[in-house]
């Protein structure tokens, strides 16, 4: 493939030290020292895939099966606006375990790898505090999605037991779904993957000591989709929990018109998202879920049997949400704004399972549990993705690297002002918004010709789409000075996605969507030529005043 021809990657690199050392404290001032007195707290941070904060039982859903986590809930403190702040996979996690926005750790979007952390890293950090480390479950951080993760610093700290198959999407089914062990050799797993990971995990707890604190990360895969198979359902789970659910009598969201999905999906055919009937995704879906709940069970008995129940602090949260066919509502929005009809509107929506402002999209679970320090209480404060590694690290008593970006919570969570957070910035590389109580906003970065403003409390279910609507110009304008008051906190300003991906990862900018796509499926391709960041100042054009 043909390379920059203005940029040599040699000399960028040098110059840009890919993108950290010049903008961050050495690593070395950064470890932390174990202090005298009580050791410190274990972690387990657990999170689902792809899952809303609006399919659990203590989040309001009443037909979803989580009795578990529904339990876990009343034991924690349990936050009804935790908010994906880039809803997709790589972006979510690369923000988690670095406290960056994208465009400082690199990960852009989907199967682009993190930059290295230099000891700067949530794991790292841990790590480095003396915490036995350990990582089961989905990674997403390493390129290629069926790529052995290296040892070293593309584990990001992560340098005990390392058990991932990085992302592999085509199955979870016994005999199907695999992890790499230490060796990059392939495993199968004989049971269903996130049954599998449980058990993986709970040996991992049966390998830590009383003397030493331990860090847990368990990502499970489900309730994502998976590539159908045989004509079944991607959302399709095993009989026993399939058979703990009516099809027929599930209820759907209210802005899910399962006809209207017929509908468009015999007009689409290239449409990739859920891949059968509406109401049999749902019924997968639920299904899942209680898979989940059943493995969280597991673990939570496993840290009682350890007497390990109280000195560890344990979350639940998932990297984002799904829409589960939502997305309808916005073509009954589309046709009566600009009155048409629902064929016509059709052409006009942004049907996906992710990656946009919706609720469905960004809002996902978060219950935090720690005896003795967190009193149980349900919270209203706003927490987004960048602020887990700065709240848990002050938890921990852990120092947060000045290259933290994310806002350290425990303060407010402790003294319950939960009105603390007025707004917190939600984007990916092509829009750029804010989330409030009241309203969420959001628009295409320069053009602002496509975007979305909701009022949730006379609109919970987003269906009226205030954007094009010229008597909301006002409010409009006030929720974008908001957006960009957060664009200049990280000091990113409107940049072409399509141009800053290639351009990040030493592309020929006009490479076409087909051949990227093929060259981040390549083993050993996808890591930035330095920060998104620089690279956009350095090259003249694409920084704009």
């Amino acid at each position: 493939m043909n390379k920059l021809n203005t940029i040599n990657r040699r000399s960028f690199l040098q110059k840009m030290a890919i993108g950290t050392g010049a903008a961050m404290l050495p690593a070395n001032n950064l470890l932390a020292k174990q202090k005298s007195g009580p050791r410190r707290p274990n972690l387990v941070f657990i999170f689902s895939d792809q899952q809303s904060n609006d399919m659990l039982g203590c989040y309001g859903n009443e037909q979803v099966i989580t009795p578990n986590l529904d339990r876990f809930g009343a034991e924690s403190v349990r936050f009804t606006h935790c908010i994906s702040q880039y809803p997709v996979c790589t972006a979510y996690r690369s923000m988690l375990l670095s406290g960056q926005h994208v465009m400082y750790n690199g990960a852009l979007t989907n199967n682009i790898r993190m930059l290295p952390g230099e000891g700067r890293y949530f794991g790292e950090i841990m790590r480095n505090a003396g915490y036995k480390m350990g990582y089961i479950g989905k990674w997403h951080l390493f390129g290629c999605q069926t790529t052995p993760i290296d040892k070293g610093v593309y584990r990001y700290g992560f340098d005990g037991t390392f058990l991932s198959n990085n992302c592999e999407m085509d199955t979870f089914w016994p005999g199907k779904g695999y992890y790499y062990d230490e060796n990059g050799k392939k495993v199968i797993f004989e049971e269903w993957e996130p049954y599998g990971q449980t058990r993986q995990a709970l040996e991992f707890l049966d390998g830590c000591e009383d003397d030493k604190p331990f860090a847990l990360f368990l990502s499970w895969h489900a309730p994502h989709d998976q590539h159908p198979f045989s004509g079944h359902s991607c959302y399709e789970a095993p009989a026993d929990l399939m058979s703990k659910y009516d099809p027929d009598k599930l209820i759907l969201r209210p802005n899910c018109d399962e006809e209207l999905f017929r509908q468009y999906k015999e007009s689409h055919p290239d449409y990739i998202g859920q891949c059968s009937d509406i109401r049999v995704d749902y019924h997968g879906y639920n299904a899942m879920c209680t898979g989940v709940d059943n493995a969280f069970g597991k673990v939570m008995e496993k840290l009682k049997l350890k007497n390990m129940y109280d000195n560890t602090i344990v979350v639940y949260t998932s990297d984002h949400g799904c829409s589960m066919g939502s997305w309808t509502s916005d073509i009954y929005d589309v046709a009566r704004r600009e009155d048409i009809t629902l064929k016509s509107a059709m052409s006009k929506i942004f049907a996906v399972t992710k990656g946009t402002p919706h609720d469905w999209s960004i809002r996902v679970p978060l219950m935090i549990r720690w005896p003795g320090h967190l009193k149980p209480r349900v919270s209203p404060l706003l927490f987004g993705s960048l602020d887990f590694m700065p709240t848990l690290l002050s938890m921990m008593d852990l120092k947060i690297p000045s290259s933290c970006q994310g806002t350290d919570l425990l303060h407010y969570i402790n003294n319950m002002e939960d009105g603390a957070v007025q707004s917190l910035p939600i984007f990916t590389t092509w829009w750029s918004g804010v989330f409030t109580h009241h309203y969420t906003y959001a628009s295409t970065f320069a053009s602002r010709d496509k975007g979305w403003m909701w009022d949730k409390q006379k609109d919970p279910w987003q269906r009226y789409n205030l954007h094009y609507i010229d008597k909301n110009k006002s409010l409009q304008e006030s929720l974008h000075t908001e957006t960009v008051k957060c664009m200049e906190r990280f000091g990113v300003r409107p940049v072409d996605h399509n141009l800053l991906v290639r351009m990040s990862l030493g592309l020929d900018p006009a490479l076409s969507a087909k051949d990227l796509n093929t060259f981040l499926f390549t083993p050993g391709n996808g890591l930035p030529i330095g920060r998104p960041v620089d690279i956009a100042k350095s090259l003249p054009g694409l920084w704009p005043e």
